[in-house]
């Protein structure tokens, strides 16, 4: 039986795919209508080009209009196997490929050429639906992070309203409500997180495991559950690192470029920003393990920043060992994982 290898190309309103056979040869292409009926006609469409063949159906995570088609793909039957790339993932591949074609249709050729990559290295990762409470509980983060931003914004209004001397004492009331709406929200959606937690068993025991951890809470807990979930697709906590973003970019070329070292942009921006501060604590108040770790950096030289990034990696691979082995936070069995030093 033939493998074939399917890029789809998400919109609102189109689903785009060209697909290639394992040799990288085109073997269709076609635009449907995103949802049920083009769903339809997109299965009928492949199965025609091979009646025997297993379809390989990747498209990238970018807003919410591929969810219900990946979903579709996997409910189909053993012969399709669907798969969800980053974005920037892709978008390297292109770039490595000198492309410089933005069309939706070489957007889809570049995703199936992708996973055809990807399937001769081995490392082609089938999607698998997650757990329902997980999938909650990521709604739940991410509108507790809409509604702190928009906390942070009203308070800068505020502080430039009381700076000026000619505001309207309404505008300014009305901001102060707004604050105090902002305030009630935020709270009870952070009771909201806690009760989920406490009633889904897996979120709750990873949870407690989590906040084991010095310098990890609840929201930070919260934030991780939600965006990473279930570990098992990964193989190890590199790959983890990488999935988040979390990777100090050096920019030195010669003697005569050297650029301040900055943290890698892609990937989950949510993970990174919750645990910077928890790692900032741990490496500079609280934690002996990460504290002495960061001061040896220093002592070597290393950036502040330089520093922190390598905290917070190492914090990634403590997680990824606690949760994988189910005990908690102990420092003794923390410190020899810390000896390893970062590159740069």
């Amino acid at each position: 039986m033939a493998n074939l290898f399917v890029g789809v190309d998400v919109s609102k309103a189109e689903l785009v795919c060209r697909v290639l056979d394992e040799k990288g040869q085109e073997r269709g292409q076609g635009t449907f209508r995103n949802g049920p009926s083009g769903f339809r006609k997109i299965r009928q469409f492949l199965l025609e080009l091979d009646g025997e063949g297993t379809f390989f159906v990747a498209m990238e995570a970018t807003g919410v209009y591929y969810r219900n088609f990946v979903r579709f793909v996997f409910r189909s039957n053993d012969r399709f196997v669907p798969a969800v790339f980053n974005p920037a993932s892709v978008k390297a591949f292109a770039q490595s490929r000198l492309s410089r074609t933005k069309t939706d249709g070489q957007d889809a050729l570049f995703i199936a050429r992708y996973g055809l990559e990807l399937f001769r290295d081995g490392t082609f990762h089938p999607w698998r639906p997650e757990d329902p409470s997980v999938a909650q509980l990521r709604q739940l983060v991410t509108r507790r992070g809409q509604l702190v931003a928009a906390r942070s914004l009203a308070i800068n209004q505020r502080h430039t309203l009381r700076e000026d001397e000619q505001t309207m004492p309404y505008v300014l009331e009305s901001v102060e409500r707004e604050l105090s709406h902002l305030k009630e929200q935020i709270e009870e959606i952070d009771r909201m997180i806690a009760d989920h937690m406490k009633r889904h068993d897996n979120l709750r025991e990873d949870r407690e495991l989590l906040t084991s951890i010095p310098g990890i809470g609840d929201t930070t807990a919260a934030s991780w559950l939600a965006h990473l979930g279930d570990l098992s697709r990964f193989d190890k906590p590199s790959q983890i690192v990488a999935h988040i973003g979390i990777a100090p970019q050096e920019r030195q070329s010669g003697s005569s470029v050297r650029g301040k070292p900055r943290i890698c942009r892609t990937g989950l921006k949510e993970v990174r920003k919750a645990l910077f501060f928890p790692v900032i604590v741990a490496a500079t108040r609280t934690d002996s393990v990460l504290k002495d770790y960061y001061q040896h950096l220093l002592a070597r030289g290393k950036q502040k920043k330089v520093a922190l990034i390598a905290c917070m990696n190492k914090l990634i691979r403590i997680i990824w060992a606690i949760l994988k082995s189910r005990k908690p936070y102990d420092p003794c069995f923390a410190a020899p994982s810390l000896e390893t030093q970062p590159k740069g």
